[in-house]
């Protein structure tokens, strides 16, 4: 397969727009993660899916302003599990394939939901799936549908995982390589996320690579982390750790199909460590002078990938659950609003991923609805605000839409009658958001002077007792440049 040759390129993510377009004469490519730019009808109420998804014209228009080629590296159709493919995200990326035109396009090979229909439940984040011969034959049959549904050439991200192996289990090489040769697809090479397998007692990157065909790598991405609770975290926290790059400069050589290398970084993070153009600059630099090493790599393609040896290789199922069993079990553990355990998962990374999913939820109640989440913290401190908060998970599991999740909470709030006027400002905040989507103003009905309500929150103090009115509220859609809340 042709493919072209992209060089190096840096993750494209609302809120990092600026701060590429300052930069951009050191990438060749952006890859954009796309259901960051869709927006999602708002439905009756949480998790009763709702109307198709669609994209942000104008946050489109300036991705291509960039007259970048652009990957696509989807969120929201991981291949790792046996539960169906959330349908709202397939005409949505087909319409970001025919805007963008990407050369090929990406997902990970993790898990982000259990059950079907009523049933189906989202994990709140990226989980490892069960590395069996039964999970290979799962997600091979995953990529083939997609591959049928679209005919665009796939790869898939070599995940993190922060659970210890299963007796029994796949070596972490072996089964991403069954993947991608049972599939016929490429693979996405996460060095990072390699890198912090390996130094959470993992499988060794040497051990991996060893495994791999790496004639199928076409990307590879580099990242930095982070440590917490003795482990090292995948976080997209900070520039490429030193350590990281020098294993790239080994490992770029010896991939001969290797078309992509990209950055990826959070713009929370990007802005808390006050990085700038200049930081950006220097860190493409970086990454076109471990792209130029694809010039020493082997001239015979087939050298290194014949070390593969992902069929040869014996596994006793016996001591292992089924996908759908395993699957089962994860949710339970990691899902706070789990009733039962049948099967607990006796490894101290359990917790780490409940961890995880609370710093999503919360980050996702914290930007969809910033000024109840305030006057909550000024109202109740951050002691109340988490109180709320892990209460309302203790009853209700993950949403796969951030507007989803936060209707949710505000429901949550609402049915409580915490503060005075703060039914009012989750009916304003959500109306936001619905008027973006629609491009239609809304109406919210205020028994007080919204605007000194608001301008109260927006200084950073409560607000003081308002006198009584009878005031209806006209929402207009936001000029934004960024995309809106109903992200997903």
């Amino acid at each position: 397969m042709k493919l072209p040759d992209l060089g190096a390129g840096i993750v494209w993510l609302p809120g990092l727009e600026a701060s590429i377009e300052s930069s951009l004469a050191a990438w060749d490519l952006i890859e954009v993660e796309p259901q960051a730019f869709w927006t999602h009808a708002v439905t009756a109420g949480p998790g009763t899916g709702g109307g198709p998804l669609r994209l942000h014209d104008a946050a489109f228009e300036r991705m291509q302003a960039q007259r970048r080629p652009v990957l696509v590296h989807s969120v929201g159709c991981a291949v790792g599990g046996g539960a169906s493919f959330d349908a709202r995200h397939l005409p949505a990326l087909r319409e970001t394939f025919d805007r963008l035109r990407p050369p090929w396009w990406s997902e990970h090979a993790s898990l982000l939901a259990t059950g079907e229909g009523g049933a189906r439940r989202a994990f709140g984040f990226l989980m490892p799936p069960l590395q069996s011969w039964a999970s290979v034959a799962t997600m091979v049959d995953n990529i083939h549908r997609l591959q049928d549904a679209f005919g665009l050439p796939f790869a898939f991200e070599t995940g993190v995982n922060y659970l210890r192996p299963l007796d029994g289990e796949l070596p972490d090489g072996v089964f991403w390589g069954a993947v991608a040769e049972r599939a016929d697809c490429g693979i996405l090479l996460d060095l990072h996320n390699l890198w912090t397998n390996e130094r959470n007692g993992r499988a060794s990157v040497a051990s991996v690579l060893d495994a791999l065909p790496l004639e199928r790598v076409w990307e590879m991405h580099v990242a930095g982390g982070q440590p917490y609770k003795g482990y090292w975290l995948d976080a997209h926290s900070d520039l490429p750790p030193q350590a990281l790059l020098t294993l790239a400069r080994s490992v770029v050589p010896r991939l001969p199909s290797l078309h992509a290398l990209v950055f990826e970084i959070m713009p929370d993070y990007l802005q808390r460590a006050g990085y700038d153009a200049a930081d950006l600059m220097q860190c493409g630099a970086m990454l076109r002078e471990i792209w130029s090493l694809r010039d020493a790599r082997q001239s015979d393609a087939t050298a290194d990938a014949g070390s593969c040896a992902c069929s040869a290789h014996a596994v006793d199922s016996q001591t292992l659950p089924s996908p759908q069993a395993w699957e089962a079990r994860l949710r339970q553990a990691v899902d706070r609003s789990a009733q039962e355990v049948d099967a607990p998962i006796a490894d101290p990374a359990v917790e780490i991923y409940r961890d995880l999913i609370d710093a999503v939820r919360m980050g996702t109640v914290a930007e969809s609805l910033p000024l109840s989440t305030r006057y909550l913290l000024l109202a109740r401190g951050e002691d109340g605000f988490r109180a709320l908060l892990h209460a309302y998970w203790l009853r209700a599991s993950p949403e796969p839409f951030m507007s989803e999740e936060a209707r949710g909470f505000a429901q949550f709030l609402s049915a409580q009658n915490l503060l005075p006027h703060l039914d009012e400002l989750l009916a304003f905040e959500l109306a936001a958001h619905r008027a973006e989507i629609s491009g239609q103003a809304q109406t919210v009905p205020f028994t007080c002077d919204p605007n000194r309500l608001i301008r109260a929150l927006q200084a950073g103090h409560a607000p003081e007792v308002l006198p009584t009115l009878d005031v209806e509220v006209e929402v207009t859609p936001r000029a934004v440049e960024r995309a809106p809340l109903e992200a997903g």
